[in-house]
């Protein structure tokens, strides 16, 4: 569903950039279309990481978070010894 939405909402931005007697009229619209790249890379890291439901992207952050704690505490000793 996730991935869906972000389909959706580049495929429109995308469509509607295209029309050029078209102006934007939303200001979240105008902003969405100007940051089309950065959506684009989301979209595909989503894909990537088979993120479909906002479950699957909260079990990603989750992954994420401890992946990073424990980057920090392998940093941390490798400081320590360094000392």
């Amino acid at each position: 569903m996730v991935d869906a939405v972000f389909y959706l909402v580049i495929t429109i931005i995308q469509i509607v950039a295209e029309l050029a007697d078209v102006m934007l009229l939303s200001p979240d619209l105008r902003a969405a279309e100007k940051d089309l790249k950065e959506l684009v890379a989301d979209y595909h890291f989503l894909q990537e990481h088979g993120i479909h439901t906002v479950a699957d992207l909260q079990a990603n952050i989750e992954r994420s978070k401890s992946e990073l704690s424990a980057l920090e505490r392998e940093r941390s000793d490798i400081n320590n010894r360094i000392r």
